[in-house]
């Protein structure tokens, strides 16, 4: 965010809310002073809309992903890669919404949808690694028996992610992770 031309930083916490009559803010103008950039104002969006917008995972394949811990173990491995991984998007079962007995297992596709950056070679790249890690995490938690079996994990460009994929696929949100702005990812295991 810029204010008077200079660089300012903000943090906003969904948690601490405070109610304001729209009657009370009427008698005031925006402040021109501040300004947000396209790519700042996406991030706005995208935290306000998290809160209300969130993806329904049936209750079995949660459970599962806490048995075998895959969720914490994933969280941990994409936490520094959050200037680079977007979204996190599961396709589980093909789309199906199914409460699977004991037995039954999840069939489970992860897509990791990066920032293609200034250099979308080397963003490309960084993704392959996180994928790469993201494989090795599942390949350790999902063993025979787990309920889930990990049937693909890619990475794709923001630039290349089709709407009609996007809209098919269920974004796994890491929500103690933070909206980051920068472009700038970190090394595996940062």
């Amino acid at each position: 965010m810029v204010r008077d031309g200079g660089e300012v930083i903000i943090e906003l916490v969904s948690t601490n809310k405070l109610f304001v009559p729209k009657s009370k803010l009427a008698q005031y103008e925006p402040d021109s002073a501040f300004v947000l950039d396209g790519k700042g104002l996406g991030v706005l969006r995208s935290w306000l809309s998290a809160r209300y917008n969130r993806s329904a995972f049936t209750d079995a394949f949660v459970d599962r992903m806490r048995a075998t811990k895959l969720d914490v173990r994933l969280a941990k491995t994409l936490e520094p890669h959050g200037g680079l991984i977007s979204f996190v998007n599961f396709d589980i079962d093909a789309g199906q919404v199914v409460e699977r007995p004991a037995g039954d297992p999840y069939t489970l596709s992860i897509v990791l949808v990066y920032a293609p950056g200034d250099d979308p070679d080397a963003s490309a790249e960084a993704a392959e690694a996180v994928v790469q890690a993201v494989e090795k995490i599942c390949e350790d938690r999902l063993k025979a028996g787990t309920d889930i079996v990990l049937k693909r994990c890619m990475s794709i460009s923001e630039d290349d992610m089709p709407v009609s994929q996007a809209r098919v696929l269920m974004q796994w949100r890491l929500e103690h992770m933070t909206n980051k702005a920068d472009d700038h990812p970190g090394p595996i295991g940062q």
